[in-house]
């Protein structure tokens, strides 16, 4: 085996783990938005830099994924602390205010993940029972 046949090697070993890599990402992504609730969104706590995932409703959280090669959750949300309200937006894209425990986010998506966010919202069940007089 000559030094340029081990280079190939090499480089055959590394582009296939790059192809490796990269399958999972896109599995990964397709798996989370193939998730019933799942909608794109960028997320910023005040000040920061802009994140961008996936958000899934669940049944109790909204959880935030990342669109990075980090498998833990950027944020999961429980319903019952959670308000939204629409602070505006450009074209396509509209953005939410969230108030999560006493922190504030922003939440940017398209309008339909607006709308499907705040009937989420509204959907909670309620914290107990209803009295009957």
């Amino acid at each position: 085996m000559t030094v340029s046949d081990g280079i190939v090697a090499a480089l055959c070993v590394f582009l296939g783990l790059v192809c490796v890599v990269l399958a999972g990402y896109v599995i990964r992504l397709r798996s989370l938005l193939r998730r019933p609730g799942a909608i794109q969104v960028a997320v910023r706590c005040a000040g920061e830099r802009w994140r961008y995932g996936i958000g899934v409703m669940g049944g109790r959280h909204l959880v935030i994924f990342p669109r990075a090669l980090r498998w833990s959750p950027l944020a999961r949300w429980d319903r019952r602390g959670m308000s939204a309200d629409r602070i505006g937006g450009e074209a396509s894209i509209r953005f939410l205010s969230v108030h999560v425990d006493g922190q504030e986010y922003e939440l940017a998506c398209e309008q339909l993940a607006v709308e499907a966010i705040l009937s989420w919202l509204e959907s909670a069940a309620p914290e107990s029972e209803p009295q009957f007089g």
